[in-house]
């Protein structure tokens, strides 16, 4: 089955802040970004289970459980900016019985999700639904990052 092609857009520092983040929490984070284009931006963004298995080629009945503890752990989770400031990713969160997710971001977050001019990673989603490992998944975003630069060098 062809994924869609939902397209990720994200400042790089809100990028670098997600390296703590587990696997299935990047990708409900990840899933959720695609839709703020779909969305009212003052709203929740709702994802079902069947989406986050759909896309990500989960077997549907562990795909409720994931996306359940994806959106626990994400309440919990703090994002601290370069300059120390500390958020949450998102201030809402409300799992409902039917599989779905309901999220919102921190509205401190938009100016990192939203009509970002310059500094930021993008990249088709679909190219990442496949990793099993959050050390794929940085090393994709690094190299998504510089792809127009050329070249990439690590300490």
């Amino acid at each position: 089955m062809e994924k869609p092609q939902n397209l990720v857009k994200v400042s790089n520092a809100l990028n670098r802040a997600s390296y703590t983040l587990s696997l299935p929490e990047k990708r409900l984070l990840m899933l959720a970004i695609t839709h703020i284009g779909n969305e009212n931006n003052d709203s929740m963004i709702h994802i079902s289970a069947n989406e986050f298995a759909d896309f990500f080629a989960l077997n549907r009945d562990g795909a409720y459980r994931t996306l359940k503890n994806a959106a626990e752990n994400l309440w919990t989770r703090t994002l601290v900016t370069e300059d120390g400031t500390k958020y949450r990713w998102i201030i809402t969160s409300k799992y409902n019985e039917g599989g779905v997710v309901e999220l919102e971001f921190h509205p401190k977050l938009k100016p990192h999700l939203l009509q970002i001019k310059n500094n930021f990673t993008q990249y088709f989603l679909h190219r990442a639904a496949d990793f099993k490992l959050m050390y794929t998944w940085r090393l994709f975003e690094l190299l998504m990052q510089f792809r127009t630069k050329g070249f990439l060098t690590i300490k």
